[in-house]
């Protein structure tokens, strides 16, 4: 886990794909350092740590950089 987020919550909910099918995609909530709390949708390939990590923590560090203005 990054410095810059601590994931608050995960939840995986059912979509409507491009072909008309069900999809499964996570919703990630994170808290950023700045305490911002953000949900991020995350596609089912992409929910590895691998992949989502650096994904989650460009989100958090834009928001905390916003959250400065």
């Amino acid at each position: 886990m990054a410095k810059e987020y601590t994931v608050v919550d995960i939840r995986e909910i059912p979509v409507v794909g491009d072909t008309g099918g069900l999809e499964r995609m996570f919703r990630v909530r994170i808290k950023t350092t700045g305490g911002t709390i953000l949900t991020i949708p995350v596609r089912m390939d992409e929910f590895d740590p691998v992949k989502a990590d650096p994904m989650l923590r460009e989100r958090a560090v834009n928001a905390d950089k916003v959250l400065a203005l």
